[in-house]
């Protein structure tokens, strides 16, 4: 008997290490903008975003009932107030971040946040720096953050939303006068 229950405790193990690695999310051979690796095991439950941009997109893409964590300058939506407040988002607090018990951070990639994504990774925390600066930048992030969280779908409602939204405005003044400065 006890041969047989140490083979199925061997068979079982066997089955979660391989389930585990089938968990690992695959988001491509994806760079966050400091020129890390980005893949995280599973879904995050726990995520810190100390990015305005980021945490409202959080929010549009169905993730922002899983923010455990957001800077003094992430207000909008209104429910982002909710989240508990961290401070800076730029040199933050890792200590602050790393109490909230996050399985993702979402840092602005200013140089200024080098040494807290580095601090984060070395904790042991997945940490993703994006710097969403242009149309371009938000349509890959956004993305990017939907294959993470899991909600793929949502995010590229939300870029075409967005797209359409640009280029009906686009359409609408056309015609105008460009005036130069």
């Amino acid at each position: 008997m006890s041969v047989f229950c140490f083979r199925a405790l061997l068979v079982g193990a066997s089955l979660l290490s391989a389930c585990r690695h089938a968990e690992r999310r695959d988001v491509g051979a994806m760079r966050d903008d400091f020129g890390a690796a980005v893949s995280i095991n599973a879904a995050p439950q726990r995520i810190v975003s100390l990015n305005p941009t980021t945490t409202e997109v959080h929010f549009a893409i169905g993730a922002g009932s899983r923010l455990v964590g957001r800077s003094m300058y992430d207000a909008f939506p209104r429910s982002a107030l909710v989240v508990p407040n961290l401070g800076a988002a730029l040199r933050p607090n890792v200590e602050a971040i790393i109490g909230a018990k996050p399985d993702l951070v979402v840092l602005y990639a200013s140089q200024d946040n080098r040494a807290a994504a580095d601090r984060l990774r070395q904790a042991g925390i997945a940490t993703v720096a994006l710097r969403i600066d242009s149309i371009a930048q938000f349509e890959r992030d956004t993305r990017l953050l939907g294959r993470l969280t899991g909600d793929s779908a949502r995010a590229n409602t939300v870029v075409d939303s967005v797209r359409a939204t640009l280029d009906r405005v686009r359409a609408a003044t056309q015609s105008l006068a460009r005036p130069s400065v």
